[in-house]
């Protein structure tokens, strides 16, 4: 009899191939889908492992907001003194403050990641902690809400939570579109925005806080500054004649912020009462809380647009 070459009408290479195949599957089932994790952080290194970090430190609130939005706080085992939310960070370990951070205590926990960033954190301290031994990945500068996306994607990558952070970029995208849809065709405010008191910071057009102002139907009058944080003075911003001045920092320093304006009573923001402050964290941690912001800052410059809700 002739050799077919065949079994139960099928080709012998069909078979061997669909076997191979059915095991790949289970096999790669049984391991959960392990996959490698390869990233880039700001200052050039490359961090590889073959499953994500379980025991992660923040240096910086903006991390923190970030990995916990991505659903990963089980994993982050201390956090920074300035770290306030969400409110389950508020019992895990202290580790000192943004500048100062007790890297006794980092290397006693035994992090298998440390999270900080370029703006945020100081490059000695970073260059420290490494020295010991540790990973610490530096997350780039910020200066427009694509870097915010930039941040989330990569944070996702580090937690092998890619569908979540590209989740959480839909949703900061899709929340933005709502309010420049609101805001627009009206017309433009002109903005002061402002950094503590002595001495008095804003912000150029190289910010996210002139993003964010440009967004919510603003014009921010030290667009044009030179320097990213420059100083400004009382005198100053009482020459450019701002509609709106908007104040990022607690309550205390927004008080005697007042006070200090309440003597240019001839600044239209000042004589119409539009002074407002805003909480710090909301515009000035680069998170994904930074829409709540934006909302705030647009129903500031527009409250006509947001009147019926």
């Amino acid at each position: 009899m002739k050799h077919t070459g065949k079994i139960i009408g099928y080709p012998i290479s069909y078979n061997f191939w669909l076997g191979v195949l059915i095991f790949g599957f289970l096999f790669l089932r049984g391991q959960g889908f392990s996959q490698e994790i390869k990233v880039k952080d700001a200052t050039g290194l490359i961090f590889q492992w073959n499953k994500p970090p379980q025991k992660i430190i923040s240096l910086n609130p903006s991390a923190t907001e970030t990995i916990c939005a991505l659903g990963g706080e089980d994993e982050l085992i201390a956090v920074t003194s300035f770290c306030r939310y969400p409110e389950e960070v508020k019992s895990k370990d202290k580790i000192g403050t943004i500048l100062e951070p007790d890297i006794e205590k980092i290397v006693s926990l035994r992090p298998d990641l440390v999270l900080a960033t370029k703006e945020g954190n100081r490059k000695k301290t970073i260059e420290k902690i490494r020295e010991l031994g540790i990973k610490v990945f530096t997350f780039d500068s910020i200066y427009r809400f694509e870097d915010i996306y930039e941040r989330v994607s990569l944070s996702g990558r580090l937690l092998g939570r890619r569908e979540e952070a590209g989740r959480l970029i839909s949703d900061m995208k899709h929340r933005i579109e709502e309010i420049k849809g609101k805001v627009k065709g009206r017309p433009k405010v002109k903005v002061f925005w402002q950094y503590g008191l002595e001495p008095i910071i804003t912000a150029n057009k190289k910010t996210l806080a002139n993003e964010m102002i440009e967004l919510a139907g603003g014009s921010n009058i030290a667009r044009d500054a030179l320097l990213r944080y420059p100083r400004y003075s009382l005198e100053e911003v009482t020459i450019q004649n701002p509609e709106v001045i908007i104040l990022t920092s607690m309550e205390s320093f927004g008080e005697d912020a007042l006070d200090n304006w309440r003597q240019f009573k001839s600044i239209p923001a000042v004589k119409n009462n539009r002074i407002y402050l805003i909480d710090s964290d909301l515009v000035c941690n680069m998170g994904p809380r930074l829409i709540e912001g934006l909302e705030k800052i647009a129903r500031a410059l527009h409250p006509e647009a947001f009147a019926n809700e």
